[in-house]
């Protein structure tokens, strides 16, 4: 098995590696070894950041939920290989999930730091090891995790096999588990006839026909109704009408299908199974994380007794209804410019300005250096336009090797459940959201992030001429026609210090409207207007910053610098991502820069 440092590579399909957490988990990220960063380069389809390269945006995906983190090269003069890092300074959402989720790597740490001066000799003992482990995704710069809480290392040792054994060839019956503060189950289910779920540790025995328990997690943790797996797994996304309940972003994943059976008119709660002389075994009660648990037939009949014992189970559908009932597309609450106005600190009139110009145009390109909220903003106003109608909003990212099968449509292979090798015309992200917008009549927005990261003339094709005449139908490559829904709307953002915007295309530039952004110091000034931050001196040192800089395509953002209790923050702030951009922008002119290494900004900010 290979091993570096922290770093180990157990024998389990499509993982890049596994690391054993640390001081710096917690804090600001994580160092790759460079006996792994082949392994990563892989996983990036061959992509290898040179040494003082920085990708900005990267993600690590948890379950349904994608983490920001960026990855970097860096450039250290007294090492001469690759010093490759995944940082997630500023992401505290990142950094709680991995304290919550292991707590006692994180909770021996905080008290050796209580009586040791020197944090960087903190060891953990190998009895309350825990690991994160990282796995390809198919797209570059995307790593699915897992976290692996002490004494749980088994469970993840070979692919699929928990950690106590059961006669798994005999499992067809399954608990799937929903976490509260993800996803809204219990709405969800008067709502929807059919849900996704996720089936990644477990995707090679859950199958077709399968039975499925629905388990509800939280204060009231416990049984709440019955499904059948509706297809075998594979890589799934949620229909739109199942977004309103994802409390976190929903993303592609390997899942399955469901059936909605029954729902239960009272749960059958966790605690009522603790003492219960069958179902106290069972996985989801010894071993709560995770989404998927095998249920034994012994297990399964008894469930069912408990179900009987309670009120008769009342049928959410027979299959007549289903196939009879319309779908109904519940409104989405208001959003008000004035709230918009409030959550992004831009004036209304600005806003106004912007919708009326995305409204008449059809499509806009926010762009500008990193750092002025691109993607929030356009995420805001999304959520305004989509306000108070029955549409809704979907997030794509571009990257290099995205390609014109991906957005409208192509030939892909897929295996089919006879493990036989099929190709399929299949639509793409695009065109399955103008599909799904034509079952609507409310606003539904696109937004692609970092649009100008592809090379646009190939991915949008024939939309070209579409993104004009929004009125025409014209036929496409492969197969059919296609035109683009009049209640469809784009929303594109674009970071100039990637790509300038003269270098996109002409004839693109010619359809969308652009909306330029630049760093706001009013809005910096009011976030921090209630607290005892020197913000004054900050915006000070920015706007002398910026003018060294002397390029608007490259200037230093406000949103790093948006954050609640940034005094205890900002060191890591400067270091680890003012200071590497700065060397990046002045790498031939490493002199003029250094009097705002954090060295001396500190200082100027009185700290």
């Amino acid at each position: 098995m290979k091993k570096s440092y922290s770093w180990t590579k157990p024998n389990i399909p499509h993982l890049i590696g596994r690391k054993k957490v640390d001081l710096s988990t917690f804090e600001y990220g994580i160092h790759i070894p460079l006996d792994f960063i082949s392994d990563f380069v892989q996983a990036n389809d061959g992509f290898h950041l040179e040494r003082g390269e920085k990708r900005i945006e990267i993600f690590l995906i948890h379950e349904t939920i994608r983490y920001k983190a960026s990855l970097h090269n860096v450039n250290r003069q007294k090492t001469d290989g690759d010093v490759l890092q995944i940082r997630y300074d500023n992401n505290e959402e990142m950094k709680q999930l991995l304290r919550e989720r292991l707590n006692r790597s994180y909770s021996y740490i905080q008290e050796q730091k209580a009586i040791k001066e020197d944090s960087s000799r903190i060891k953990l003992p190998n009895e309350i090891g825990e690991y994160i482990d990282f796995y390809e995704t198919g797209r570059p710069f995307e790593y699915r995790i897992e976290l692996i809480a002490a004494g749980n290392i088994e469970a993840l040792t070979s692919t699929e096999t928990p950690s106590r054994k059961t006669d798994d060839d005999e499992i067809n019956t399954w608990i799937f588990q929903a976490n509260p503060k993800k996803y809204d189950l219990s709405r969800a289910l008067h709502a929807l006839e059919k849900l996704t779920w996720g089936t990644f540790r477990y995707k090679a025995k859950i199958r077709k026909g399968h039975k499925v328990y629905l388990w509800e997690a939280g204060e009231k943790s416990g049984l709440v109704a019955t499904a059948t797996v509706l297809t075998d797994p594979e890589i799934v996304q949620a229909a739109p009408e199942e977004e309103p309940y994802f409390i976190a972003r929903e993303i592609e994943r390997v899942g399955v299908w469901l059936k909605i059976g029954a729902i239960l008119p009272e749960r059958i709660l966790r605690k009522d199974i603790l003492d219960h002389p069958v179902l106290k075994d069972m996985l989801i009660i010894r071993q709560a994380n995770g989404t998927n648990f095998p249920v034994t037939a012994e297990q399964e009949e008894a469930i069912e007794a408990l179900i009987q014992s309670k009120e008769q189970v009342k049928a959410i559908y027979d299959d007549e209804t289903m196939m009879d009932a319309p779908t109904v597309f519940s409104p989405n609450p208001e959003y008000s410019l004035i709230k918009c106005a409030e959550e992004t600190g831009v004036s209304e009139e600005d806003l106004s300005n912007w919708i009326r110009v995305i409204q008449s145009k059809g499509q806009a390109i926010f762009y500008g250096p990193p750092g002025t909220g691109k993607t929030y903003l356009a995420q805001r106003l999304a959520k305004h336009l989509i306000g108070d109608g029955n549409g809704f909003q979907k997030l794509i990212q571009f990257h290099p090797a995205y390609a014109y099968e991906d957005f409208i449509q192509g030939i892909r292979p897929a295996v089919n459940r006879h493990g036989q090798l099929e190709y399929k015309l299949t639509p793409g992200r695009f065109m399955e959201f103008c599909q799904e917008a034509e079952k609507r009549n409310g606003i539904c927005v696109l937004i692609i992030d970092e649009i100008n990261r592809a090379n646009l003339t190939r991915v949008f094709g024939e939309l070209m001429y579409l993104l004009e005449y929004r009125d025409r139908n014209i036929p496409l490559s492969c197969s059919g026609h296609f035109t683009i829904p009049q209640n469809v709307r784009i929303i594109g953002t674009m970071n100039t210090a990637d790509r300038s915007i003269a270098l996109v295309d002409y004839a693109l530039r010619r359809r969308f409207a652009f909306i330029p952004l630049r760093p706001d110091y009013e809005v910096l000034r009011r976030f921090h207007q209630n607290n005892q931050f020197p913000v004054e001196l900050l915006i000070k040192i920015l706007q002398e910053l910026n003018r060294l800089i002397n390029d608007p395509h490259y200037e230093i953002g406000i949103s790093f610098f948006l954050k609640n209790n940034l005094e205890e923050s900002l060191t890591d702030v400067w270091q680890f991502e003012i200071e590497p951009y700065l060397e990046e922008y002045f790498f031939d002119r490493a002199d003029q820069w250094q009097d705002y290494r954090w060295s001396h900004i500190k200082g100027k900010l009185k700290l």
